[in-house]
């Protein structure tokens, strides 16, 4: 099937512009923006939303004209502009290969505890998890394979954190876990779980996929070279980023111009720093 184009809508000015559906787009989205044609460029940050537009995550910010490849499955996305002085606001355009993205919400405790699990066994593994309203304490994103007897945590998040995380893995139950939940003013925000193939549909790739984990040293600044523990047979492959449970939200894009049998260079939008970890697929194109 063929990819699939969507141009954000273009607000008059600052603010934000108008949703565009993402729901049959892919888990590896590349976003494309123009120059406004002014003397002072506007910063433009590009959000997604998973719960029909009530909550609203930013993926990428731009200063000027450029491109970058994100991770991210989702229903909805728009632009929001600031800073706008002169020329138009500039165009942001997004391609995806094709696929299906599906939602379900997760039951959130009002206090400690665990909430009820959901099943999410026929769901993709392209997964990202949006958290909407405010809370206190830590609120964990829980998985488990063996009908909930046994949970690990996959994502976490604080109160004024980033509200969204995405990575890739299976999981047959998922349930939202919260601690250190004050009594005054507690909260109780929507979970939301949207899933996509791993592969991004057809702009991904087919079999010869590997996943692994790099862990960071804190000296490689914002671009690096990863090696991959598995040598390729040639450079027909592709790769997706993520960052595995980091605090903080980094964009990821690993330049097929960089790619060799056995390394490529990844660049981040901020520097690393000791024992961050970053989940990277490398998957065989079609």
């Amino acid at each position: 099937m063929a990819n699939v184009f969507v141009a954000l809508p273009r607000p008059a000015g600052n603010g934000p512009g108008a949703s565009v559906s993402t729901a049959t787009m892919g888990f590896l989205k590349t976003i494309v923006i123009g120059s406004s044609g002014g003397v002072y460029e506007p910063v433009v940050v590009v959000e997604y939303s998973n719960d029909s537009g009530v909550t609203w995550s930013p993926i990428a910010t731009f200063n000027g004209q450029n491109s970058i490849t994100v991770n991210v499955s989702c229903q909805l996305m728009r632009m929001n502009v600031s800073r706008f002085v002169d020329g138009s606001v500039p165009v942001v355009d997004v391609g995806a290969g094709p696929d299906t993205a599906t939602t379900v919400t997760l039951a959130v405790p009002a206090g400690n505890g665990s909430g009820a699990s959901t099943s999410t066994a026929a769901l993709g593994q392209a997964v990202t998890v949006q958290v909407g309203g405010p809370f206190g304490g830590t609120l964990n994103v829980e998985i488990s394979e063996d009908g909930g007897t046994t949970w690990g945590p996959a994502f976490s998040f604080v109160s004024g954190g980033p509200s969204g995380q995405s990575a890739i893995f299976t999981a047959e139950l998922m349930r939202v876990t919260r601690s250190g939940v004050p009594v005054v003013s507690p909260g109780l925000p929507d979970v939301t779980v949207t899933t996509t193939s791993a592969g991004g549909g057809g702009g991904g790739g087919g079999g010869g996929g590997t996943a692994f984990v790099y862990t960071a040293t804190g000296l490689e600044g914002s671009s690096f070279t990863v090696t991959m523990p598995t040598p390729r047979a040639d450079t027909g492959y592709g790769v997706i980023a993520m960052g595995n449970g980091m605090a903080r939200l980094l964009v990821f894009d690993c330049p097929s111009s960089s790619f060799t049998i056995t390394n490529f260079t990844c660049n981040a939008s901020g520097n690393l720093t000791a024992s961050d970890t970053i989940l990277f697929v490398v998957f065989e194109l079609a």
